[in-house]
């Protein structure tokens, strides 16, 4: 229980300091982003009458999946679906659906200046980039390929999630970048099956996950 009050406490302070930075920082009116994503993904389960066979148990996992999101200013919205694959076939499946905030750092050389623009050289995007962000929202996961649509008879587990990230990426062009991806999360959830959330705690857990993941991104801002 310690651990869980700890992992929280952290993420509240990463929203705190991504409030703060994003009073300072500049930012795009709209911006529409892609990610394919490719890497290893694991985590644990840490209270609960169904921790230790929650989602994330059983060691780490080959995962590759999709995020589609919108960001107004520092508010962000996005989808992300992932497969997990054990042995070469598909282990599971997660879903989320996530609202948070992000502030991205440029630590590299601009280029892609403007050179014709009055008064000398304007635009530009700095070669590498970092982000930080946090996010919340509900996911779905289960424990085999999903024949789409989903119906709820394929959903193992479901839960409230909290989220901390961090990207570094080289921008190949000021539309693509590619790097690596880091998330954390902790989550509260429940095995599908008799009882809700609401009436049945002996179907409940805890737990957090972790990933490194090779990601394509792909921009479309809106000034």
């Amino acid at each position: 229980m310690i651990d869980a009050k700890r992992s929280t406490f952290g993420l509240a302070i990463i929203a705190a300091s991504l409030a703060a930075g994003a009073s300072a920082a500049s930012a795009d009116i709209l911006t529409l982003h892609a990610d394919t994503k490719l890497g290893v993904a694991g985590g644990k389960g840490m209270f609960g009458e169904r921790k230790d066979d929650g989602f994330y148990e059983g060691g780490a996992r080959s995962s590759y999946g999709l995020v589609l999101g919108a960001e107004v200013f520092f508010v962000d919205a996005w989808i992300e679906h992932n497969q997990f694959l054990r042995s070469g076939s598909v282990d599971g499946t997660w879903t989320q659906f996530m609202l948070g905030v992000d502030v991205d750092i440029d630590i590299g050389e601009t280029k892609g200046f403007d050179t014709t623009a009055a008064g000398g050289k304007s635009g530009g995007y700095s070669t590498w980039v970092a982000e930080l962000g946090m996010g919340f929202g509900f996911g779905v996961g289960t424990g085999q390929q999903v024949d789409p649509p989903l119906d709820n008879g394929e959903v193992t587990d479901k839960g409230f999630l909290l989220e901390a990230r961090g990207l570094v990426a080289y921008r190949l062009t000021e539309m693509f970048a590619l790097g690596v991806t880091v998330p954390f999360q902790f989550g509260y959830f429940t095995k599908s099956g008799a009882g809700t959330f609401a009436n049945n705690i002996d179907n409940h857990y805890a737990g957090m996950d972790a990933a490194a993941m090779l990601t394509f991104r792909a921009n479309w801002n809106l000034k």
